[in-house]
């Protein structure tokens, strides 16, 4: 599974001059997202030829474009106009000019349609948006009529909000709360109801689902203007459905639960390791406590992975024991669930195989065994 979410594509890089309109459009079942927006002196081009100094002086003014443009199919504006007069601070009494970047944005779901009253809107594709402005127009996400994201059997949902307003509200203390929401997130088979607030963060993480279907209702109210990405997550896609005869010989790997429960100053570190040839070989490490090393001072049950410089094939055997190992993860308590061990994530589900780590050292991609009964 591609961990990115939608895949944006730019459409236009424009540089618009004192005087003139800046105008955007994106194709039907699409919506712009301002990426970039400058207003000031930021380089010679069209709009200032001749470099008399004074360049390099700008603003940010994504937070005034974000509310006309982003999350629209169309948008327009002067420049400057009144409000980017007044968003000027770094370039007082210089001529300047306009600087946008956008992309567009496919909608999910928005070929399909209106909405029928009582007719819910499934999605099933493997990652999406939903727009609230498109949402509002096809009348889909209302009470009646749901946006409804399935994941494949095994897979989890995580949505994230892009949040035009955000960028606005930053600085202030009237943030948007929970009694304004821009809706709610509903997994029906668990009893769970979570509402979707805007925060000072453009974007960010509103929801991780708990199964693989979540239904997703929208706010039209007060002209709220967001984006809700989602994607389906899956926590062990990469570990084979047939986990026999796999060769664990080219990398040793140290996993081992510590358990620190006597003083905040005791040291515990895994003594033992072990080049596991399938799961039948695989050992449980052994540790020691009171060895003093900073590198793995704790105070909780914890999993570590270890990774060693592989064995040097030119020096004999007698010459490896000094080779030392490196923490490259630590576990965090209470995290239980099983999870693919890319880019060094690991967590115990007290299954033999906890996943798959690719080793930048080697370039290699290898499976690694977990203990059973994992803490």
């Amino acid at each position: 599974m591609n961990n990115a979410f939608i895949q944006r594509h730019v459409v236009d890089t424009k540089d618009v001059c004192s005087g003139h309109t800046f105008s955007a459009s994106c194709r039907p079942a699409e919506v712009i997202v301002m990426e970039h927006s400058e207003l000031g002196r930021m380089e010679p081009g069209k709009c200032i030829p001749v470099n008399r100094g004074h360049f390099g002086c700008k603003d940010d003014v994504l937070h005034l474009t974000d509310g006309w443009c982003s999350g629209r199919q169309s948008c327009e504006f002067y420049v400057p106009n009144k409000e980017l007069i007044e968003a000027k601070i770094n370039c007082i009494d210089m001529d300047v000019y306009f600087k946008a970047v956008y992309s567009c944005v496919e909608a999910s779901g928005v070929n399909s349609g209106r909405c029928s009253t009582n007719e819910a809107r499934s999605l099933t594709s493997e990652k999406g948006v939903i727009t609230s402005l498109l949402s509002k127009k096809i009348r889909c996400g209302a009470n009646s009529s749901p946006w409804i994201i399935e994941a494949k059997a095994g897979q989890t949902v995580e949505i994230s909000l892009l949040d035009f307003t955000a960028l606005s509200r930053q600085g202030s203390h009237s943030l948007v709360t929970c009694s304004d929401t821009y809706g709610y997130i509903v997994e029906r088979t668990l009893n769970i109801n979570h509402t979707i607030c805007g925060q000072q963060e453009r974007r960010h993480v509103v929801y991780k689902s708990k199964t693989n279907k979540v239904e997703v209702y929208v706010s039209t109210r007060n002209g709220a203007n967001f984006i809700l990405e989602y994607k389906a997550a899956s926590d062990n896609e990469d570990i084979p459905d047939n986990r026999t005869g796999l060769d664990f010989s080219t990398m040793v790997v140290v996993a081992g639960i510590i358990d620190n429960r006597m003083t905040n100053e005791q040291y515990h570190s895994v003594s033992s390791s072990n080049v596991a040839e399938g799961q039948d070989d695989y050992l449980e490490p052994k540790s020691d406590s009171n060895t003093p090393n900073p590198t793995i001072k704790h105070e909780e049950p914890l999993i570590h992975i270890w990774e060693t410089p592989l064995p040097d094939p030119t020096k004999p055997q007698t010459d490896q024991s000094s080779r030392t190992c490196t923490i490259h993860r630590t576990m965090q308590p209470g995290e239980k669930h099983l999870r693919t061990l890319t880019g060094g994530e690991m967590t115990s589900s007290g299954k033999p195989v906890v996943g798959s780590y690719y080793s930048p050292q080697t370039g290699h991609k290898y499976y690694v065994l977990g203990p059973d009964g994992g803490k």
